[in-house]
C-alpha cells in the first residue's frame, strides 16, 4: 500500500529513507523545524499557527486547502512513491476538528484506493504482455 500511517515521524526517518515521502504538520509560514530541510517532506498545512490546530469552524476552507495539498501527494503516488502520514497528527486533528478529520481521512483512503486501481490496471496489462 503506498500510503502508510506511522505513529510518529522522527527527524531521522527522511534521512534513512530518502525514497519515502513524509507528510508533516505545517502552518502558514512555517513547519516542523526538525524536518524542514529534508528533501522528501511534504508540508501539510493543518494549523492556524504553530500552536493552534485547525478546528471545524472553518470546515469548508480546510477541505479546500486539503484538496489543494492533495495534488502533491497524488503526484508522488503516481510515480509509485510511498507516502507516510503521521497518525499522531491524525489523532490530534480528530479531537480538535472531528468533521475536518473525517473528511481528510476519507479522502486519503479514496486516493489510496484510486492509486491501487491504477496499479491493478498496470499489473493486468503487464501480465497479459508476458512481463
Amino acid at each position: 500500500m503506498p500510503i502508510i500511517f506511522q505513529n510518529q515521524i522522527h527527524p531521522q526517518d527522511p534521512v534513512y529513507n530518502p525514497s519515502v515521502w513524509y507528510v508533516t504538520e505545517a502552518w502558514p509560514g512555517g513547519m516542523d523545524t526538525r524536518l524542514k530541510y529534508a528533501d522528501n517532506v511534504i508540508p501539510f498545512v493543518c494549523r492556524q499557527s504553530e500552536f493552534l490546530l485547525w478546528n471545524d469552524e472553518y470546515y469548508e476552507d480546510h477541505c479546500t486547502e486539503f484538496e489543494n495539498q492533495m495534488s502533491s501527494i497524488r503526484r508522488k503516488l503516481l510515480v509509485r512513491s510511498i507516502v507516510v502520514f503521521p497518525s499522531e497528527f491524525c489523532y490530534k486533528l480528530e479531537h480538535s476538528a472531528p468533521k475536518t478529520f473525517q473528511y481528510i481521512f476519507d479522502r486519503v483512503l479514496d486516493v489510496a484506493e484510486e492509486y491501487n486501481q491504477k496499479l491493478d490496471g498496470v499489473k493486468e496489462m503487464t501480465s497479459r504482455e508476458g512481463f
